[in-house]
Order: structure tokens, then C-alpha cells, then sequence
């Protein structure tokens, strides 16, 4: 298999997860992380948008789906790999913060999804870090 294939894979696979774990954590009645620490609208009046409403969630999935189709049909993709990896690396961060509040709200399911979804945005990552140079075209 080679490195694109697995490459886009990984960002796929990851993009799915986070989608599946944001869809069951809605149909759950699961609230903003904001709204979960305080009273509700406490986050707007500070000024702090949370980090699961309806545009950042549809970017934070509209993002890495765009870099694994500029992976796939960009003939010269050598210069995606940094952004992919970068990409990656903050995505997982964010996933690392979500396995944590799952873990405080007690709630083991979505824990497992966040630090599966983790995982794969890391292995993406380093895949996207570690590609040989000279086999890209």
C-alpha cells in the first residue's frame, strides 16, 4: 500500500470518527462543554465560543475531508504534508481534550470514540510526517 493510500485513509477514517462521536453525543442530549460548566449562555457572555457549535464542528469535518481530496488527485503532493500534519496533530489535541471531559462526565463510550479518533488523527500525522520524499511524485 502506498504512503497516499494509507495517508488518506487515516484522514478519513478519523474524519468519521469524529463525526460518529459528535452525532451520538448530540442524540444523547450531550450540551456545549461550556454550557456543561456553568450556567447556559455563560460562554457567550465571555466571549468564548464553544468549540461544538454547528459551523466549527461542519469545519472541523469540511477541513480534513478537503486535504484528503487535494491529497488524492493532487499529482505533487509533497508540499500538503506539513499542513496535514499540522492539521492532525491540532485535531488530535482537540480530541485529547474531549477524552478528558468525557472522562470527568463519566461517560466511558464517547471516552473510547475520542481516544480512538485520537489515535487516528495521530497516526495520520506521523504517517504524513514520516513519508519518504523521494517516492512522492
Amino acid at each position: 500500500m502506498t504512503t497516499r493510500i494509507v495517508l488518506v485513509a487515516l484522514v478519513l477514517a478519523s474524519t468519521a470518527g469524529f463525526v460518529v462521536g459528535t452525532s451520538i453525543e448530540r442524540s444523547s442530549g450531550g450540551e456545549a462543554h461550556a454550557e456543561s460548566a456553568g450556567e447556559p449562555g455563560e460562554a457567550a457572555e465571555s466571549g468564548r465560543e464553544s468549540l461544538e457549535s454547528t459551523p466549527l464542528v461542519s469545519a472541523a469535518t469540511a477541513l480534513p475531508l478537503a486535504l484528503a481530496v487535494a491529497i488524492w488527485l493532487r499529482p505533487a503532493w509533497r508540499p500538503l504534508l506539513l499542513p496535514v500534519a499540522l492539521a492532525m496533530v491540532a485535531f488530535a489535541l482537540l480530541d485529547l481534550r474531549e477524552l478528558f471531559h468525557q472522562v470527568d462526565g463519566r461517560d466511558t463510550g464517547l471516552a473510547l470514540v475520542a481516544a480512538a479518533v485520537a489515535g487516528l488523527h495521530l497516526a495520520a500525522a506521523a504517517v504524513a510526517s514520516l513519508a519518504p520524499r523521494d517516492s512522492l511524485a
